[in-house]
């Protein structure tokens, strides 16, 4: 696959985390919102995991183009 497709997945993802982080750190939670944060909490490590071992399998050039 091309580079390009990789950069765009990594891309993705990346910004998906960045909502879910986002959503999270809102201080004003109501109860009912509980729920949905922890579902969130765990999309969130399961991305991020995600992106630790997909980043790792990359070549060199590749993961230093998607920096850290």
């Amino acid at each position: 696959m091309a580079p390009e497709y990789f950069y765009e997945l990594y891309r993705l993802v990346q910004q998906r985390m960045a909502e879910l982080q986002a959503s999270l750190a809102n201080p004003q939670i109501e109860v009912w919102e509980q729920q949905k944060q922890l579902g969130q909490q765990a999309v969130l490590r399961e991305l991020q995991e995600f992106l630790g071992q997909y980043r790792a399998k990359l070549p060199k050039r590749l993961r230093d183009k998607f920096g850290e």
